[in-house]
């Protein structure tokens, strides 16, 4: 809840937990679609959900800029990104740099 307006409203998702989610949705698509998964299917169902689902536009952004990297890049690049910049800064986060 928003403190000064007292409204219920997305926040930032850290980054570890957008990585998170990000496995999430690539592991779901996998298992979901088997054999006929394709690596565009992740972007298909984020954008069915993107009405539904309450999200803050940097979560938002985060999110997609990894779905994007995976359709591109591939599986191991996206990790990689994910292992340096992501997984395991809770320093930046606390400090907000």
């Amino acid at each position: 809840m928003n403190k000064d307006t007292r409204i219920y409203e997305p926040i930032i998702m850290p980054d570890r937990y957008i990585a998170e989610s990000f496995c999430d949705r690539l592991a779901a698509s996998k298992t979901y679609n088997k054999e006929k998964f394709q690596p565009i299917m992740i972007k298909e169902y984020f954008e069915r959900e993107r009405n539904t689902l309450p999200m803050h536009s940097v979560t938002r952004e985060k999110l997609s800029m990894l779905i994007d990297m995976y359709i591109e890049k591939g599986e191991k690049a996206t990790f990689k990104f994910i292992k340096k910049n992501m997984r395991n800064n809770r320093k930046k986060e606390n400090n907000g740099k």
